[in-house]
């Protein structure tokens, strides 16, 4: 069986009186109920209604006892709920609605400081009760001379007190001695652990978190931390006629738009659908369907960087080094910017030379300063190949006059002096053709001594044959000699 048993204490009179079927008249600023059981409750009952504030456990509950619901409640750490039959162990939001909340100003909470009310006698009544005031105006009417006036609500479980301080309206867990709902004379609500009044402006201030099984809609959400999971602009969870932002004290941080154009530290454009003002740092990946534009609101490729200054470059780093591409007046570059100072070592000018570590060359298609290693290289020639040398009508120089050029000259004749070859280098495939078409004038040289040696060896030939035939005939002449002789001395 519940009991119910109301303490009622007088600070101004030292007796207690009851009154049945007529209005009492206290004069003290406190009323206190309490119960040795939880729950205690306090009933409000009128012909058209009946209202219980009910202390039960660490909780309190404000309930309608005509339809049996428990409307509004507040967990001894301050959390609230506003709703039908909330169950409060599943509360950890500073305010939780099972409905919609509609606000036409702002939200916004502070601490609120209170003090005590306390009565230590029973009141029971049928009509109305008036402690401070021989007029009450409700059930219930507690009117202090001072600036101050309190109503305790105390079990064994848990303490809580309604109080009017000043102008403003403020409810409190004794057990933790915090405020944690209070209302300024000018109606604007302040949800938290101890808020300050004198700096609450908004219409509703919560310092926590606000959660909401339904929608929230408001013309202005002022918050140090909004978790939204599920936004929809003008008809969804969070309804704004214009727009959602996220403010800092400099400024707007964040920023969506009816159209749902989101800007970072900027404001939302109708053509991108993220505009970021500043720096923007990725952690993980980045991923593009369309293309991205660097500098330029139209991007003609993948990734476009486009600068009004004369140069624009793109930096690639990585822990062993760091390199980068650029476009310089009319010329592309690739530079490491590992050593110091920074080298460029691949450079195409606007007409389309290449310099590999040097400036690309005004006259020639490619430059490289130090040495080239290739496993083959194809040299096209526009000019004629030197096959004209073997035509019948080349004029071959004497070998007499090709001596003549190299003791004046010093190097063969249409080949370029060393001098020369150090002041403007050799055009590789003009020497080549040059080398070969000396090979060729050789080889024709080579020719000529091969038929003239051969002509001398026939001319041997036929020498010694016609020695061989005027030997023999000498002999022949000698032995006709010796025999005329020996003929003669025999005689």
């Amino acid at each position: 069986m519940q009991k119910y048993i109301v303490t009622l204490l007088f600070l101004s009179i030292v007796g207690f009186t009851t009154a049945q079927n007529h209005t009492e008249t206290i004069n003290a600023t406190n009323l206190h109920v309490k119960s040795a059981e939880s729950p205690t409750s306090l009933l409000l009952e009128h012909e058209s209604g009946k209202w219980k504030l009910t202390s039960s456990g660490p909780h309190f509950y404000l309930s309608n006892m005509k339809s049996g619901e428990d409307l509004f409640a507040v967990k001894s750490n301050g959390c609230i709920a506003i709703g039908t039959n909330t169950n409060l162990n599943g509360v950890s939001h500073r305010l939780f609605v099972d409905g919609s909340i509609k606000a036409s100003g702002n939200i916004f909470s502070q601490n609120i400081n209170s003090g005590l009310i306390k009565a230590s006698t029973n009141i029971i009544a049928q009509n109305k009760i008036g402690i401070g005031t021989d007029s009450p105006e409700g059930v219930l009417h507690a009117k202090s001379t001072e600036n101050y006036a309190s109503l305790l609500l105390e079990s064994n479980l848990g303490k809580w007190k309604a109080s009017s301080s000043g102008t403003n309206f403020y409810l409190s867990n004794m057990k933790s001695g915090e405020d944690l709902f209070a209302v300024k004379s000018n109606g604007c609500i302040a949800i938290g652990t101890n808020t300050n009044l004198n700096g609450v402006s908004h219409r509703l201030f919560v310092d926590g978190s606000i959660k909401a099984s339904k929608d929230i809609i408001a013309q202005n959400i002022n918050a140090k931390k909004v978790n939204i999971t599920d936004l929809t602009l003008g008809t969804g969870k969070i309804m704004s006629p214009t727009e959602l932002s996220f403010n800092t004290p400099v400024g707007k941080a964040m920023t969506i738009d009816k159209d749902g154009w989101v800007a970072i530290n900027a404001q939302p454009s109708d053509k991108y659908t993220l505009t970021i003002g500043g720096h923007t740092k990725i952690n993980n990946n980045l991923n593009v369907s369309g293309a991205i534009g660097v500098g330029t609101t139209d991007p003609k490729a993948n990734l476009h960087i486009c600068s009004e200054k004369h140069f624009t470059s793109l930096r690639l780093d990585n822990h062993k080094g760091n390199w980068r591409l650029a476009s310089s007046g009319g010329s592309f570059y690739i530079s490491n910017y590992t050593t110091t100072p920074a080298r460029d070592l691949f450079a195409i000018n606007e007409g389309g030379n290449v310099g590999i570590k040097c400036s690309p060359h005004s006259t020639y298609s490619l430059a490289v300063k130090g040495k080239v290693l290739a496993e083959e290289v194809l040299v096209a020639l526009h000019q004629d190949w030197p096959d004209f040398v073997f035509d019948d009508s080349y004029n071959l120089t004497s070998l007499e006059e090709v001596e003549q050029q190299i003791k004046k000259n010093k190097h063969l004749p249409d080949i370029p002096s060393g001098k020369e070859v150090k002041q403007n280098g050799i055009q590789l495939g003009a020497m080549q053709g040059k080398l070969l078409q000396k090979i060729e004038e050789l080889t024709l040289y080579t020719i000529q001594q091969d038929k003239q040696i051969k002509s001398l060896k026939v001319e041997k030939h036929q020498m010694k044959e016609r020695m061989e035939a005027e030997k023999l005939e000498m002999q022949k002449r000698l032995e006709k000699v010796e025999k005329l002789l020996h003929g003669l001395l025999k005689k």
